[in-house]
């Protein structure tokens, strides 16, 4: 559910790309970016069921190129393993928007507090051991 007493840094609608196996679908959803997360749902009014996308560890960045369609953003979860990606109405408020989202991934990324909140309500699994890694 949306955290209601966080504040909304940016928010409104944008076209979110929904796949169901090989369909592609494009949906108009109601966006919500809080200093923890993005948030989105059917509409402004469907608060009780948004769903929340993780920013701390995703890549963000321009989409057109793999959606044959212009002012497109996505989002990748590694974590999640999820891709979602958002169509704008014009180039500045797609840039409006990842303007917005870099800055709260930052904003998260500094402060490990944030990011220990995120894991103990399981938005993160735990780190992996990186002497497995090297």
């Amino acid at each position: 559910t949306l955290r209601q007493t966080a504040t909304v840094i940016k928010e409104g609608q944008l076209v979110k790309l929904k796949q169901h196996g090989v369909a592609k679908t494009w949906a108009k959803q109601y966006f919500t970016l809080k200093k923890d997360a993005l948030y989105y749902a059917k509409n402004k009014e469907y608060t009780f069921d948004y769903k929340k996308i993780s920013l701390l560890h995703s890549h963000i960045g321009t989409a057109e190129k793999f959606t044959n369609r212009r002012n497109c953003f996505g989002i990748l979860d590694p974590i999640e393993q999820s891709v979602h990606i958002m169509a704008c109405d014009c180039e500045e408020t797609m840039r409006d928007w990842l303007k917005a989202l870099l800055k709260i991934q930052g904003a998260l990324q500094q402060d490990p507090q944030e990011g220990l909140r995120q894991l103990r309500e399981g938005a993160l699994p735990p780190p992996e051991d990186e002497s497995a890694t090297t």
